[in-house]
């Protein structure tokens, strides 16, 4: 987890990138054990009203650990709200769109565990 949350973030918001949002799903699929995942979400940083290559995990976003995440077959009441006004910088958001788009972890979850 480390490496996915530190190196290869990095990776996906260095200079020449141009990824705004980072959203990120770990599914550790055992056969004779435990089920776990890990899903959390990053942003390029900005500075002075620029975008740098830099990027922040959110706070949202799962506990970084070194193993054993979190058991899949637990519902989560976890929801990533990403800033509709980062995806769209330099221009405003649309009139009509809410400020968040929303990502329900409960719901991808669920979907998860049917495929399993």
């Amino acid at each position: 987890m480390p490496t996915l949350t530190e190196r290869d973030i990095q990776r996906y918001f260095a200079a020449g990138t141009g990824t705004r949002w980072w959203v990120g799903l770990k599914i550790c699929k055992n056969p004779t054990g435990t089920t776990r995942w890990w899903a959390g979400h990053a942003e390029r940083s900005m500075q002075n009203g620029n975008f740098i290559d830099n990027a922040t995990l959110h706070a949202e976003s799962m506990p970084v650990v070194q193993s054993h995440n979190l058991d899949i077959s637990i519902p989560t009441n976890l929801v990533f709200h990403i800033r509709l006004a980062t995806l769209t910088h330099p221009a405003a958001p649309p009139a009509n769109y809410p400020q968040y788009l929303t990502i329900n972890l409960e719901e991808i979850r669920q979907i998860v565990v049917d495929l399993l």
